[in-house]
């Protein structure tokens, strides 16, 4: 900087001072928005994963389904099934816990890391309703006994559990 002749700044060091200042806080300021677009970009790619038990003899199916209501993908990372509020190794021996005709269930097993798009609904556990017979015993089996617990991840790395029955897993 330059000073006049009698110490002063001189006006032209003065704007340029005003103007470097301006600068940086603009630089700041930018950078503090793209963060915050960023966390909001991100929180609105997250999944909202929840469970469907249709247990209507009247409709199509009857089961125990996941859909992701979020507006990202869950990345499943752990299912776990629950017979009468005890763990079980999976859906298959639930359902021999439940002496069930495993020939009349349709079961979809993920794997760790498998993903559930936005929108996407899938069966668990699920039976047609044209085969009347043991499908009362089945509903009983989805209300009474068997619960499942699912872990799932956004893209981003948070996590969260949920399960299907109010009571907890």
């Amino acid at each position: 900087m330059r000073r006049s002749r009698h110490g002063q700044l001189s006006r032209s060091d003065i704007l340029s001072t005003i103007s470097l200042t301006i600068a940086v806080l603009s630089a700041v300021f930018s950078g503090l928005s793209w963060i915050d677009a960023r966390e909001h970009n991100r929180a609105s790619l997250s999944p909202s994963v929840y469970f469907e038990i249709d247990d209507d003899p009247k409709q199509k199916l009857v089961g125990i389904g996941i859909v992701n209501g979020g507006t990202g993908p869950a990345v499943i990372k752990s299912v776990t099934y629950y017979f009468d509020r005890r763990p079980v190794r999976d859906v298959d021996e639930s359902l021999a816990f439940g002496k069930l005709n495993v020939d009349l269930v349709d079961t979809i097993e993920f794997e760790p890391d498998d993903s559930l798009s936005v929108g996407e609904t899938v069966w668990l556990i699920s039976r047609s309703t044209k085969d009347k017979p043991g499908l009362s015993r089945f509903i009983e089996f989805l209300d009474q006994h068997v619960t499942v617990q699912i872990e799932y991840c956004s893209l981003d790395g948070h996590c969260a559990s949920k399960c299907s029955h109010k009571r907890g897993c």
